[in-house]
């Protein structure tokens, strides 16, 4: 646990994970009406309905995504999603008690540890942005072709159709994937997001460096919490020990002259920036192979 800290959960390890957080139903396909680079012109769209994205691929062969899902799921109740909570959480050694938060970030529609090794930057124009299920989508038509950002969404962003931006993305996967996104306008953080088992620049790990989320700075707080009672697992047949022994920590977000202090699994506000924090856990003791030593995911929107 070496790196860049101020006093520091759980790897996704199945697709169905990032879909449950992200929760996107069915959709179907509806004009769209944003206004995109001269060259994207004759496109023909693509439904995936998995994903509820809409790819637009052009005569050049470039693909963006477009500004034409809208949700039809017969359980959809909301465009923001269902708001309901999965019960009471095991009480934490810490206060302050966790929320029934979890936060993920998907890139391109793939799950993180499908992708290659990344690391890119590029510049957009932003072609569709709106809430999916509990997710904030948004598709980009870049310079080096399209991509598109599904986050958790924790807040009405006020990036808007048109805007040109810059996206960040670093993902690397050892035995799991650790991804980072960041999306700028005019040198301000937009949005800012990561699931990984460090922050950036931390010593020892081969994530990106530790201006990657600037001027948005992300510091950790790893001496705030006790180690948290162990759980038994459920035993019917076959009994274990628990995977990780653990411990809640918190993270602190920067910008000028503004902090902002978020537990695990808390919320909290950085001037007009909302922040989930989904997980930040230190696994002080490890018993299971392919797993990380910490975890860590928020997202923060600027609302």
């Amino acid at each position: 646990m070496n790196g860049r800290r101020l006093g520091w959960f759980g790897v996704m390890a199945l697709t169905g994970c990032i879909q449950g957080k992200l929760d996107l139903p069915d959709f179907e396909l509806t004009d769209w009406t944003s206004d995109l680079p001269d060259t994207l012109t004759d496109v023909t769209d693509t439904l995936d309905p998995t994903l509820g994205t809409v790819t637009l691929t052009t005569t050049e062969g470039m693909s963006v995504s477009s500004t034409s899902v809208s949700g039809t799921g017969a359980d959809d109740t909301s465009s923001t999603g269902d708001d309901s909570t999965t019960g009471d959480l095991p009480q934490s050694a810490c206060d302050p008690q966790p929320d029934d938060i979890e936060t993920a970030v998907l890139v391109d529609g793939i799950i993180g540890w499908e992708h290659a090794p990344t690391s890119l930057t590029t510049t957009c124009v932003l072609t569709w942005i709106g809430p999916v299920g509990t997710a904030l989508h948004l598709g980009l038509a870049c310079e080096d072709g399209s991509h598109s950002l599904d986050v958790s969404n924790v807040g009405d962003s006020a990036l808007a159709l048109g805007d040109v931006v810059e996206l960040g993305v670093w993902i690397d996967v050892p035995w799991w994937a650790n991804v980072y996104v960041v999306v700028r306008r005019d040198g301000e953080v937009m949005l800012a997001a990561m699931s990984a088992e460090a922050l950036p620049g931390e010593a020892g790990n081969d994530g990106p460096p530790g201006e990657f989320f600037a001027p948005l700075q992300v510091e950790l707080l790893d001496d705030v919490c006790p180690i948290e009672p162990t759980i038994p697992e459920p035993c019917d047949f076959i009994c274990s020990d628990p995977c990780t022994v653990d411990r809640r920590a918190a993270l602190a977000f920067l910008d000028g002259d503004a902090a902002e202090v978020v537990y695990d699994r808390r919320a909290g506000r950085l001037g007009a920036t909302a922040i989930e924090v989904g997980s930040a856990m230190e696994h002080v003791e490890v018993s299971c192979v392919d797993t990380a030593d910490a975890w860590f995911g928020f997202v923060a929107i600027r609302e």
